[in-house]
């Protein structure tokens, strides 16, 4: 009696834990489903964020792309960290083909890119914005454009400027209607001082 006594006591103990144990099983079962859940949650947010991302990079990609103007970034070592279309085609290569490179890779004029150069670290170190409303830039097949260029920038949230942001529009053609129009003005002083002759 006493043996059955103290089997049944033990067996008593047994089925309460485990009636403990499996509450504590259903239970931690519960949180983890539910963590598995806000997890499928947090990932299937996370996709829609990446894909909106890369929908809002690809938009702005054709936005620089479709630019005629040059639009870049460098880094203090002068390497191009962002370049558009139109100066990966004057320098004969791709946006691809342009990154991590710096200008003296594409222009063999060593005065033009000691220029852009000095402007630039100009720019890094001083964290002031550039204008400058002429300079010579000499493209992959030889040929020299003007360009009217604005520099600025850009500062982390930690105050310091390691980049910068330039747009340079070619105003070649403009400097080619000047000059004519200079030619033209002259040929007619010249004409003008001879008809009084």
């Amino acid at each position: 009696i006493g043996e059955m006594l103290g089997i049944a006591e033990r067996t008593a103990e047994i089925e309460s834990l485990n009636e403990g144990l499996e509450a504590h099983v259903a239970n931690r079962t519960a949180q983890l489903v539910a963590a598995n859940r806000e997890l499928e949650r947090e990932v299937t947010e996370r996709k829609l964020f990446e894909a909106e991302l890369a929908e809002q990079r690809t938009f702005l990609r054709q936005v620089i792309d479709l630019n005629p103007s040059f639009v870049f970034a460098k880094d203090t070592e002068g390497r191009f960290t962002l370049v558009n279309q139109a100066i990966a085609d004057a320098y004969g290569t791709s946006v691809e083909g342009l990154l991590g490179k710096t200008d003296a890779d594409f222009n063999a004029n060593q005065q033009e890119v000691e220029w852009f150069r000095r402007n630039d670290l100009d720019v890094i170190k001083n964290q002031k914005v550039m204008y400058i409303p002429e300079e010579v830039m000499t493209d992959a097949s030889g040929r020299v454009r003007w360009l009217q260029t604005i520099k600025r920038p850009i500062v982390s949230p930690d105050g310091q400027a390691n980049q910068l942001l330039g747009i340079g529009t070619d105003i070649t053609a403009r400097k080619q209607a000047e000059k004519a129009l200079q030619q033209a003005l002259e040929q007619i002083k010249i004409s003008l001082h001879e008809k009084e002759v």
